[in-house]
This record gives C-alpha cells, structure tokens and sequence, in this order.
C-alpha cells in the first residue's frame, strides 16, 4: 500500500488485481511481471450486485478487450513484454449464499470462449460476435463435458433467424448492432437511427417455409410497419402488415406459408420521437420439429446425438451404431397436423427407411416409404395430411456399412 518494490524478490509474478492498491504500472516500473486479473474488468462473484455478478459478457470481452487492457491510464501496450497474459477470477464473497456448481458454470460460459479467444490473439478475428457464437456452439464445450448444459444455446425452439446473419438500414450506436435482434437475448438490442423509413433483415442462409414472425419491442417500436420476405434480398414481397401500433413489447404476425431465404421487418412510422428498436426478431416456419425433443434407438458417438438432426444446423448430424435397424423420433409437444418429411442425408444415407406416426411413441402407423435409395443428400417424402405428436424415421436397409446419419429432420405443414 505504500513504499515500493525495493528489497522484494522480482523472480515474483504479480496478479494484478486492483489498479488502487498496486497497478500495472507501478508493479511493472519495480520490475515485476504482471498477469492481468483486474477486478473490474474480469471478476465474478456469483449472483452478487457488484463484480459481474451474474457473469461477464462475453460481447463485451470480445468487441472491447484484450489482455492489456487493464482499465483508464493503467492500460498497457499490446504485447508488452512484461505482461504474462490474464486470468479471470470466480470469487465467493457470498460464502452464505446457495448456488450450485453448474450454475457457476452458467455464470462462466457466458465470457469464457470470449476470454480464450482474445488471450490468443487480441483482435476480433475478422467476424463479428454472433457469428464467432455460432462457431463456438458448432465446436462444442469439449470432450468429457456432455454432462454440462449448454448456457449459450439460448434459442427460442423453431426460430429460423437465430444467430443467422442481420443487417440494418442503420444502427444508433455500434452497439446497437443488427445481430443483437438475433442473438436471443432480451436485454441486448438493436436501434436504429432517427427516421421513420429504417429497416431490419435477416438472411436465413438458404430457401425456408415461413409463416410468422415475433417482435420485441423496446420502448421506441413502430406504430406502423410491414413484414416483407424475398428469395434473393432484392425484391420484396409484404406478406404481413400492423397499422397504428400504441406499445412496446411482443408483436406476432402470421401469414400463409412462403418460401423465402429473406426476412424483414420494414418501417413506415415510428411510434416514438427516437428510432426503432427491437430486442428480437424472430422467424418461424414450416420445420415444426426444429428445436423439439428428439430421440433415437443408438448414437455413433456422444458427440453424433439426436438433437443435432433437429437444430436448424446443416453441419451437425446424428449417426447411428452400424446396424440395419435403427430410427430416429422428434417429440413435436403436441398433436400437429403435417403433409411431408424432408431429410438430408450424410454420406452414411438410408436405402430402405418408412416415415411413421404416433400419438403416445407406442403404437406406429407408416405414412410413406423410401425404397432403393442409392445416393446422400436432400429427400422429400410426401404423404396426405396427419395429425400427430411423434415422428419418426425407421431405417430398415443401410446404404452403407455405416449406420444412419441424418444432417437435418425437418417436419413440414
């Protein structure tokens, strides 16, 4: 707290924890070297209102920090020689408090792919943070770790536009970016600039069937706007129109079926003096199994799972054990009615495999059948309408001496 760094051994490395009791600088300039574990900047102390409390974020570490960052007059050039790297803390101050491990974890995941990616290089990797999300969630939290949930997949079951690619006419601030519309979180936000005709789009990364869209308006919302889809992201067709809007908050429009890869909201007239401003824009179509509970008689590898066929990804996939028989089911949480599966193979494709229906998962009834299949790749099998809450593929003849492996599972109206 006073004096200096005279008589003390320097073979020490400080964790620079507060610039007021011993900063960066100060440690350095008495020959220390220095890892950086600033408290305002990378402590938590779990569910606490001080300290990040309810974790760090991770948008933040990876737009605005980098491991010389230390805070005000205290930062330090990049690569500074006498700087070791840095170290986030968890500190239980609340010795009292009931929380668990996992929920330590949730509080950790939030920053912690942030954190590792700027400790190895500090710039921002030419993406942006909901694209670099993206990467992460496709990556996975590693091997050994499948008992741990996954905090970051925070998607709302069947939103088409989550984390795919969003634009704007024009943003407020930096912050306010277009993605945050997408990244599903409530509390972060795009706003745009001070006019009436602004835009938001979201490209779903290829042709989808969609039929509704969610807003979630901040305080500035529009009184009037339409909801425009394209396949190309020049012409524009108005599927759905709201007029005279007088709140904030969720908004839900339908409209028939449409295929598009585009989606808009277009404003026409603000609601208040300020912008508009959306904390989601969410986009759902005809895929009822996206995001539902899904099931399967084996799995080639933990990592191979039966979810993977049913998150919207067309990366990730499901395979079986190398068998003939086997399936895969998608729970749709209630009776629905629909008229085709559409299923995209692996390399390790069907040959012979029947789609069939159930209301308890018990009893099965076939509605279509594929037989002689020869090649991977996207198969469309259609059936008159059914109504029914289990769906499911059965597999009776390999293609391959693999097993099954399906990259999508889609259930269509």
């Amino acid at each position: 707290m006073s004096g200096t760094g005279a008589g003390y051994d320097k073979g020490m490395v400080i964790n620079s924890w507060n610039n007021g009791w011993y900063s960066p600088t100060a440690a350095i300039a008495d020959g220390y070297k220095v890892i950086n574990s600033n408290d305002g900047l990378l402590y938590v102390v779990p569910f606490a209102d001080y300290y990040h409390g309810q974790g760090l974020d991770g948008s933040s570490i990876f737009l605005n920090w980098s491991p010389n960052i230390f805070g005000g007059s205290n930062n330090l050039t990049a690569q500074h020689p006498s700087l070791l790297g840095a170290m986030p803390a968890v500190w239980n101050d609340l010795v009292r408090a009931t929380y668990t491990e996992l929920q330590v974890h949730g509080l950790v995941e939030k920053s912690f792919a942030a954190l590792a990616q700027k400790m190895w290089s500090p710039t921002k990797g030419g993406t942006d943070y909901s694209a670099f999300l993206s990467k992460v969630l496709a990556v996975g939290q590693g091997p050994g770790t499948t008992y741990l949930p996954d905090t970051l997949d925070n998607r709302t079951p069947g939103d088409l536009a989550y984390r795919k690619p969003a634009t704007a006419s024009s943003t407020e601030a930096p912050s306010l970016a277009p993605t945050n519309a997408v990244d599903g979180s409530d509390s972060t936000r795009w706003a745009s600039q001070y006019s009436d005709s602004q835009w938001l789009q979201v490209d779903l990364g290829g042709a989808r069937t969609v039929t509704s869209v969610r807003l979630n308006w901040e305080a500035a919302h529009g009184r009037d706007y339409d909801i425009q889809t394209s396949t190309d992201g020049v012409t524009w067709t108005t599927v759905a129109q709201r007029r005279a809007r007088t709140t904030a908050g969720l908004d839900t429009l339908t409209f028939p079926a449409t295929t598009a890869r585009y989606v808009r909201m277009l404003g026409i007239t603000r609601g208040t003096t300020y912008g508009y401003s959306l904390y989601s824009f969410e986009v759902f179509g005809g895929d009822l199994a996206q995001g539902k509970p899904a099931s399967a008689s084996s799995v080639e590898t933990p990592s191979f799972l039966a979810s993977n066929a049913v998150d919207g990804s067309p990366t990730t996939r499901w395979s079986s054990q190398y068998s003939n028989t086997q399936w895969l089911r998608v729970d749709l949480g209630v009776r629905s009615t629909f008229t085709s599966v559409a299923l995209t193979w692996e390399a390790a494709y069907g040959r012979d495999y029947d789609i069939q229906v159930s209301d308890d998962g018990t009893t099965w009834t076939t509605v279509a059948q594929r037989r002689g299949r020869t090649t991977a790749g996207q198969d469309t099998l259609t059936f008159p309408a059914t109504t029914a809450r289990y769906v499911r593929m059965l597999g009776i003849t390999r293609g391959t001496t693999y097993g099954y492996s399906l990259y999508t599972f889609e259930v269509r109206p």
